[in-house]
């Protein structure tokens, strides 16, 4: 299998963790994550992302939407009136 480098960590990887299946849910993961765009596709040409990466973006990006859940729940409101 042809080596490829990652276009997110650099470090050579020989196949694409983004697929038909995953490829929606990780550009919803990398559009809440990042501020700036990441480029990657789908197949067997073009830019590819690591398992690692991929894994490492999936649990932050899960991690990140309950932090958002949380600050929007009232518990953390009246926390916050609380402090002041």
């Amino acid at each position: 299998m042809l080596e490829m480098d990652c276009n997110l960590c650099l470090r050579q990887c020989s196949e694409n963790a983004v697929d038909e299946m995953t490829y929606e849910r990780f550009k919803e993961a990398t559009d809440f994550v990042f501020t700036f765009k990441i480029s990657y596709s789908v197949g067997s040409n073009g830019s590819k992302v690591c398992h690692r990466c991929f894994d490492c973006i999936m649990e932050f990006y899960k991690y990140a939407t309950q932090v958002k859940t949380n600050q929007e729940s009232p518990r953390s409101f009246k926390t916050e009136v609380n402090e002041e």
